[in-house]
């Protein structure tokens, strides 16, 4: 059975306490539930329809707490702002959130496979043992970056395995530090690729591996065309086939250098993008299929 609901003329989510209520703007909803899933698209055709539940953060996240909705399913239509209060209100809720993206039968068969079972179970293994060994290197960062007045973490809303919005924690890296010595180890941090290490975190919870493809986040992600989301099936990676120069490629480039890496995915190709990037990263330099000598199309 399928319940529909069409939405119009509500205001948006106060997620500001501050904003001026009277000046929300509006915005049209469409939702449908499912199998315990709230499907949400935007709709502009639908009959005004005033409900208090989606007038307030507080309203709606009430009600999705004690609702029967177990996922959140966004369409890319709803844009970024949408998305991301969405996305807020799903994590405040306990309620996972998708974006939604178009299936894709290769990947699918890829990501159940037994060699992609055994790269999930090494990631936890990994990601735990390293966890215990920086434990005392991540308190020391911790603490230095507490006494000088600077923000500890950074959380950015990050598009995971079947377009799962979950928030990706770094160490922050403030390069306008008010003192030479903030800047030289914020700059420090981001060249050791230290600021990286509560990522073990996410690899832990399952939200992210050690070598993947691009870790996408929202800006970028809704910048995706249809055929280029697809790639948001598989789990995003701390490394994988690109190098510093990434953040100035393209996204098409990004996109084409994650296809290159799903065809030639192996056990064996990831052990040997974490051994090469730590010295291709601080050459500047990405990692492609000359590395390993193979050449296999992507469909």
């Amino acid at each position: 059975m399928i319940n529909c609901v069409g939405i119009t003329r509500i205001k948006t989510l106060d997620l500001d306490p501050y904003t001026d209520k009277d000046k929300s703007s509006l915005i049209s909803y469409h939702l449908k539930w499912r199998n315990k899933i709230l499907f949400v698209n935007s709709n502009g055709n639908a009959q005004p329809l005033e409900i208090l539940a989606l007038k307030s953060e507080w309203w709606l996240v009430n009600c999705l707490q004690k609702s029967l909705v177990k996922q959140i399913c966004l369409a890319p239509q709803l844009g970024l702002v949408g998305i991301k209060n969405w996305a807020t209100v799903g994590k405040k809720a306990n309620k996972k959130v998708f974006l939604r993206t178009s299936p894709d039968l290769s990947l699918f068969l890829l990501q159940n496979t037994l060699s992609w079972g055994i790269k999930r179970t090494i990631d936890s293994i990994m990601a735990l043992l390293l966890l215990f060994l920086f434990s005392p290197l991540i308190l020391v960062i911790m603490l230095r970056q507490k006494l000088s007045g600077n923000t500890v973490f950074v959380r950015q809303w990050c598009v995971g395995k079947q377009g799962l919005l979950f928030q990706t924690i770094k160490f922050a890296t403030n390069s306008s530090c008010s003192t030479f010595l903030n800047r030289v180890w914020s700059s420090g941090l981001s060249r050791l690729g230290l600021h990286n290490l509560p990522q073990l975190i996410n690899i832990l919870r399952g939200e992210m591996s050690f070598v993947g493809r691009y870790p996408y986040d929202l800006d970028e992600a809704l910048a995706l065309n249809v055929k280029q989301r697809k790639v948001l099936k598989i789990v995003p990676g701390i490394m994988g086939m690109r190098g510093r120069g990434t953040l100035k490629q393209d996204l098409g480039t990004i996109s084409l250098l994650d296809r290159e890496y799903l065809s030639l995915w192996s056990l064996v190709v990831d052990l040997k993008i974490l051994l090469l990037s730590p010295f291709l990263i601080f050459l500047g330099k990405n990692i492609s299929k000359k590395n390993y000598l193979v050449s296999t199309k992507y469909n």
